[in-house]
């Protein structure tokens, strides 16, 4: 599968991208361990070290039964003792190809007090029946803030997309590295493309997130 998405996680990472079969980009898929609270161990990627897995990579992996739960219809279980590799890279200009067009982000109206359109109730996200966007933005306004309660600085992004405007927090890896080095303050990236994901249930709310920035 061509890699989209790439975030820390407790006990490991959330990975997701679109299958390849016979040379042909399919649909979602989203790797878990059903065994690891559904994150990924960074020991089954093969590579020196799991930083280096990076979005764009085409990766070979071996996965087990479909698992879907609730909105997320793109679970799949993946074989412990097997390990995940690169074998290609993906360019960046083939993925106006397979983005998905113009698509709404799920339910809009609810926003958390650092979000805005970010997050949807549990009782309709769970009537969805997917939980990845690929979408393509202008202008994405990345800010770079201070977490009160944990005490850390954090990343969100605003975005237009058809219509509506998006504030959400960003857990694209590269970037939160990054965001740790920058000042608090705004700063506008161009022309990108955004893997929005619909989280899983947190106090009643599935939360919007970007979870990989190309």
């Amino acid at each position: 599968m061509v890699l989209l998405a790439k975030s820390w996680r407790p006990r490991g990472m959330c990975i997701a991208g679109r299958e390849i079969m016979d040379g042909q980009i399919g649909g979602w898929v989203r790797p878990v361990d059903v065994n690891n609270d559904y994150a990924v161990r960074p020991s089954v990627v093969n590579y020196e070290h799991p930083d280096e897995l990076q979005l764009l990579d085409i990766i070979e992996l071996d996965l087990g039964g479909h698992i879907p739960c609730d909105h997320q219809q793109e679970n799949w279980s993946i074989r412990r003792n097997r390990r995940i590799r690169r074998v290609h890279k993906f360019k960046r200009d083939e993925l106006e190809a397979v983005r998905d067009g113009d698509s709404d982000l799920w339910r809009n109206g609810s926003s958390s007090s650092i979000g805005r359109n970010n997050r949807v109730r549990y009782a309709f996200a769970k009537q969805y029946r997917d939980s990845l966007r690929l979408i393509h933005v202008e202008r994405l306004r990345l800010t770079v803030y201070q977490d009160e309660h944990r005490d850390e600085k954090r990343l969100k992004g605003t975005f237009d997309h058809r219509g509506e405007t998006y504030t959400m927090q960003v857990k694209d890896v590269e970037f939160e590295n990054e965001c740790k080095e920058r000042d608090l303050g705004t700063y506008l990236a161009q022309d990108r493309y955004l893997t929005i994901s619909l989280a899983g249930e947190f106090n009643d709310y599935c939360y919007k997130l970007i979870a990989g920035i190309m």
